[in-house]
């Protein structure tokens, strides 16, 4: 039944520009049934929330994250999706921090919906609780803190083998390529010299600096090293850290297991920083029997922070001995001039931090193990 005809409908590439134009109090439905597209609104509309714009589209499918940006609320119709997983990651890395969300399906399950609320996620059950919206909607935002973010931590296996530069250079493929609120924290434990690769002057007392519309940098004070839990951090979708543990007590892994969602270990071809990388790997197959099931994700990139050698290790030889495969080579450029937007670091960035599907892929899934190698064997 449709009571309103003026619900507002703009096409994917329209919305960026109506979401700066209604920033702030804008509620955002996106649903790739029509009918229950204007269902939804027309509740929503006899219940005086004004400033609703629509999209007919799939969310999972969603590729321009534009349209959610300065939206105050968003109702996501996820149909008859039951991946507790899929649909988090996926809000995660779409919908801004700040709004606040709803998701709407066919899954009657009360164990699904208690999986989506225990992930901060607040479910209606379409067909029975659809009369429920509006009520959501008037509830307080307390909420939003219990919201999951995407903690990302590069560890760096040896001093020297250039982990804050990848660590910025996947930072600003990201935020090139989504535009979530994210977060750069560069650790107590390495070099502390963020502010030198950036250029961009920097705190040392923690404080949080801009680096850009949606994206910020932190260097971490020595008196509050391995911080992973702050309430500053609520802020963001996605934060990453740059920890050296190459000469760190290993007391600190647990902790960084424990927040993480998702490590880069970042290695050279120096023996040292493989047998590192070879201990963390251990101690993580040990951490994911404590985690009930849910493995922790690691990924290998090889950073060519030198130009080869006749006698380094070949890339095979360094699979072997760690027991999987390079996610990603960053091979040594002595020009530096090349494009990021050409260089493994950030198709790596797309394919399996951000879950940016190929174009022929119907469905975006998320943390896929995509393995980027060049041939480089010498």
């Amino acid at each position: 039944m449709k009571l309103f005809s003026d619900a507002k409908k703009k096409s994917e590439p329209e919305a960026a520009h109506k979401a700066k134009k209604g920033a702030g109090q804008s509620i955002m439905v996106i649903s790739p049934d029509k009918e229950m597209l204007s269902d939804i609104c027309s509740l929503l509309l006899i219940n005086n929330f004004n400033n609703v714009i629509s999209h007919p589209l799939d969310f999972f499918a969603l590729q321009d994250d534009s349209i959610l940006r300065g939206a105050a609320t968003v109702i996501i119709d996820i149909g008859s999706c039951n991946d507790v997983t899929l649909i988090c990651e996926t809000a995660t890395l779409l919908i801004p921090a700040s709004a606040r969300q709803v998701f709407l399906g066919r899954n009657d399950s009360i164990a699904f919906a208690q999986a989506l609320m225990s992930a901060g996620v607040c479910y209606l059950h379409i067909q029975s609780q659809l009369a429920q919206l509006a009520g959501q909607l008037q509830q307080p935002d307390s909420a939003l803190a219990m919201r999951s973010m995407m903690k990302i931590s590069l560890l760096g296996c040896k001093g020297g083998a250039g982990t804050t530069t990848v660590a910025w250079q996947l930072f600003q493929a990201i935020g090139m390529q989504t535009s979530i609120p994210s977060l750069l924290v560069q650790g107590a434990s390495g070099s502390r010299d963020l502010d030198l690769i950036t250029s961009r002057t920097l705190p040392r007392d923690g404080a949080i600096t801009a680096m850009g519309p949606h994206q910020s940098a932190r260097i971490e004070p020595l008196n509050a090293a391995w911080t992973y839990e702050d309430s500053h951090f609520n802020a963001f979708n996605l934060v990453m850290f740059d920890h050296g543990v190459y000469s760190q007590p290993y007391e600190h892994l647990e902790t960084v297991f424990t927040h993480s969602s998702t490590l880069i270990l970042v290695v050279n071809r120096d023996l040292s920083a493989l047998r590192v990388a070879k201990y963390l790997l251990d101690e993580k197959q040990r951490v994911d029997l404590s985690r009930g099931g849910k493995e922790l994700r690691v990924f290998i990139c090889l950073n060519e922070n030198h130009p080869a050698h006749g006698d380094e290790l070949r890339n095979d030889d360094i699979e072997q001995y760690l027991g999987c495969p390079l996610a990603v080579i960053n091979p040594w450029n002595v020009k530096k001039n090349q494009p990021l937007s050409a260089t493994p670091l950030w198709r790596f960035a797309a394919q399996s931090l951000l879950g940016k599907a190929e174009p022929e892929a119907a469905k975006r899934r998320l943390f896929s193990l995509f393995t980027l190698r060049p041939d480089r064997n010498s």
